[in-house]
């Protein structure tokens, strides 16, 4: 059963896609609502931007995957693992996750706006350009990623160690900077951002 099959099936079934390995498949425009995926792994699938609003992915793998694109908005992940996929432009906005793992993934100008996240990882990810506005968010650790430019309005930073991290031209209200963990430099580039002039 190919992957869209297996969606197909399991929104007319009203089923539970469990333990399914797919590789190299292709998730091809969808129209199945709150499909759930437990146990499964994806390995080099790529997926057509289409929405697939709702759906559920609890103890699922991701391995160099194509999600460019790709509208996941308001779904809800729980342990769930992306490695090494390409994720420019994402749409996770509204979504849920839970003890969750970016790890070198290319994520330039995704969109997390609005996220729940709890106990997420996020390690050698470009972001640049990313939405992260208005997340909520409870053990957020981000390692050696690029936030170049990205958006964190009203995203409370309190205990986000960003000192692997790049942020030159990050977008921020200076309000949500308090508590923060960074660099001597990245404290004089964000300075700037409260207006300040800085002398030597």
């Amino acid at each position: 059963m190919t992957l869209t099959e297996a969606v197909q099936k399991a929104a007319y079934e009203d089923s539970v896609i469990e333990n399914m390995t797919f590789t190299d498949e292709y998730l091809d425009e969808v129209s199945g609502k709150n499909v759930e995926f437990a146990g499964c792994v994806f390995e080099k699938c790529s997926f057509t931007p289409c929405d697939v609003g709702r759906f559920y992915f609890v103890d699922c793998t991701f391995k160099r995957c194509d999600l460019s694109g790709m509208n996941f908005r308001e779904c809800t992940f729980q342990r769930v693992r992306f490695s090494g996929c390409r994720a420019s432009g994402m749409n996770l906005s509204e979504s849920v996750l839970r003890n969750t793992e970016f790890n070198e993934c290319l994520m330039k100008y995704a969109n997390l706006a609005e996220c729940r996240l709890t106990h997420v990882k996020m390690d050698g990810c470009d972001m640049e350009g990313a939405l992260l506005s208005g997340m909520k968010h409870s053990d957020w650790k981000m390692s050696k990623c690029s936030l170049l430019r990205a958006e964190l309005y009203r995203t409370p930073l309190k205990g986000i160690d960003l000192t692997s991290c790049e942020i030159d031209g990050v977008v921020v209200e200076i309000g949500d900077l308090r508590g923060a963990v960074v660099r001597e430099d990245q404290a004089m580039m964000l300075a700037k951002l409260m207006g300040l002039v800085i002398r030597a």
